[in-house]
Formats: structure tokens, sequence, C-alpha cells
């Protein structure tokens, strides 16, 4: 009779089709969070964008900062794959941009 909070959000969040938005956002928390972690003297230069179709989309401010995310980016991969609990994360893009990252 009565549905729980959780079950009315949710069903709010497919009807209106954010499903996907939320698990970017989700997405790109974790990254976040793993990037502070595992490579904390990026996190200045680095900002992830966004998620879409099993891609964290990445900017970063310098060439080092991509190569170190290049070389790395298995392991960043399955630290964000492991947390998240499945295989949502497949790619990391990379662009360098030169301007600052806002």
């Amino acid at each position: 009779m009565f549905e729980t909070f959780q079950s009315q959000v949710q069903k709010t969040i497919n009807h209106l089709g954010l499903q996907k938005q939320m698990e970017g956002a989700h997405v790109c928390s974790i990254a976040r969070d793993i990037l502070a972690a595992e490579f904390p003297r990026l996190v200045k230069i680095v900002k992830i964008r966004s998620f879409k179709e099993n891609t964290v989309f990445v900017y970063t401010k310098g060439s080092v900062a991509s190569q170190e995310l290049f070389y790395n980016k298995a392991k960043f991969i399955k630290l964000i794959n492991q947390k998240l609990g499945k295989e949502s994360v497949k790619k990391l893009s990379l662009t360098l941009k030169e301007k600052a990252l806002d």
C-alpha cells in the first residue's frame, strides 16, 4: 500500500529518463575520489568531466598529467569498476586543455 521514499524517488528518476545522468554523476564522483586517493598530485591539474557510453571523459592541464593517467588508465578503470561493483567503465578519454580547468 505505501511505498518507501527511495522506491518513489527511483520511479520518478526512471519516469523522467534520468537514470543515465544519475549513473554518470555517480561514476564521476567515484573517479574523483579515486583520483584524489591514488594520484593526489594530479587533483589540481585533472578534471573528471563526464561519463557516457562506458567512457570516462577527463580534461588534463598538462601533458605530464595526460601521460601519467594514460600509463595508469587500466589501474584507474579497474579501481572505478571495483568501487562500482560492476564493469561499467571500459575506456578513459583524455583531452589536453591548456587553459584553466573549471
